[in-house]
């Protein structure tokens, strides 16, 4: 994006996993969540918005952008 980074996955062992064994979504406790820590620790001025996971749509799509 013009003020910041979008990214987006299609694939995901651990989403897939849990979806065969009918466990809960992975999403947020082993990998948004987390990596929103990282990434507010680094620079805790910036919005980390989550528009899609593989768990409810069809790719992992995720954007950090600064506060404005």
């Amino acid at each position: 994006t013009d003020n910041g980074i979008r990214a987006e996955a299609t694939g995901c062992m651990l989403c897939s996993l849990a979806k065969r064994m009918g466990a809960q979504s992975p999403c947020r406790i082993y990998c948004l969540d987390p990596m929103e820590g990282m990434v507010k620790g680094i620079d805790s001025n910036v919005n980390y918005t989550v528009h899609e996971t593989l768990w409810e749509g069809q790719k992992c799509h995720v954007e950090i952008s600064t506060k404005k």
